[in-house]
């Protein structure tokens, strides 16, 4: 858990992108995963991570729920209504698109002959 710190120190160092170095090392550390690490240990780090991106997510929530506050009374240009009316909209927008995009997702692919051949019919049945 401390290699993405120490990658991150070692390019800020030598005036390189401290972010880029984060994540190349990350994925070159996630491809090499299996020359240090059994089985066992890369399903415990999985989990461990797991567990510390829902924890992170959680923390962003508390820290947007303690501003929103502060960004709701510096909204006085329009009112509280328009803006949650506008916050409806794009909200539904978005679930619309998410909609769609999985439909497409699903469905478009098996437009190919090929991947009609490798995947069995989606007829909507649990087998």
């Amino acid at each position: 858990m401390i290699a993405p710190y120490l990658m991150y120190i070692v390019a800020e160092h030598f005036e390189w992108s401290g972010v880029l170095a984060v994540v190349s090392g990350g994925l070159f550390l996630s491809f090499r995963s299996k020359d240090y690490m059994d089985y066992h240990t890369r399903i415990q780090t999985r989990e461990v991570w797991e567990t510390v991106g829902f924890l992170l997510n959680g923390f962003v929530f508390i820290l947007i729920g303690l501003e929103l506050p502060i960004i709701i009374e510096g909204i006085e240009s329009v009112s509280k209504s328009w803006a949650i009316q506008i916050a409806l909209i794009i909200t539904l927008v978005i679930i619309v698109i998410r909609i769609a995009f999985i439909y497409l997702a699903t469905f478009v692919p098996r437009l190919s002959s090929r991947v009609r051949k490798k995947e069995p019919s989606l007829d909507g049945r649990c087998h």
